[in-house]
């Protein structure tokens, strides 16, 4: 019977130590022949689930950064139509202001009012109505006050509706 040597130390162990007496005696039966033992077979996992989960999560991602890109990009292009359309309502305005101020001018207006028939009166004709300011008001400059507040000019109106 031949054993290997690893297997020894296993086998010295088991014997029973002691004195000769105290060992049982030897049976006359045989031992069966060592033999090397194997682990069980693992049961390998089949990997298709795994695989088809990877599969569908790597595909999720890949859909929704795409279409987050798609998102992104068209908020750039609508961006950049709101800015040119900004522009354009910004160069409307500043043309309408410049006709504003042209239709506004003091030349235009009297020139408007000469070819309407309208004359400016002579200086003997015209009178000129000094009314005292509100009380608490400071005179600024000739003919315009600064009043405290609207209760101020009841006192000067009267108190009608």
């Amino acid at each position: 019977m031949s054993a290997a040597p690893a297997t020894a130390p296993a086998r010295r162990a088991l014997r029973p130590s002691g004195p000769p007496a105290t060992r049982p005696a030897r049976s006359s039966r045989r031992r069966a022949p060592l033999r090397v033992v194997h682990p069980p077979a693992r049961h390998h996992r089949r990997a298709t689930p795994f695989v088809v989960l990877s599969g569908v999560v790597v595909g999720s991602l890949v859909v929704g950064i795409v279409t987050l890109q798609a998102l992104v990009s068209q908020t750039a292009f609508r961006m950049q139509d709101l800015q040119a359309h900004n522009h354009a309502l910004q160069q409307d305005y500043g043309a309408r202001t410049l006709t504003v101020a042209r239709l506004s001018a003091p030349d235009r207006i009297a020139a408007a009012a000469r070819r309407a028939g309208l004359v400016l009166p002579n200086a003997s004709d015209l009178y000129t109505l000094h009314v005292p300011g509100p009380r608490g008001a400071t005179q600024q400059r000739e003919g315009s006050f600064s009043a405290p507040g609207s209760s101020a000019l009841k006192a000067v109106l009267g108190a009608g509706p």
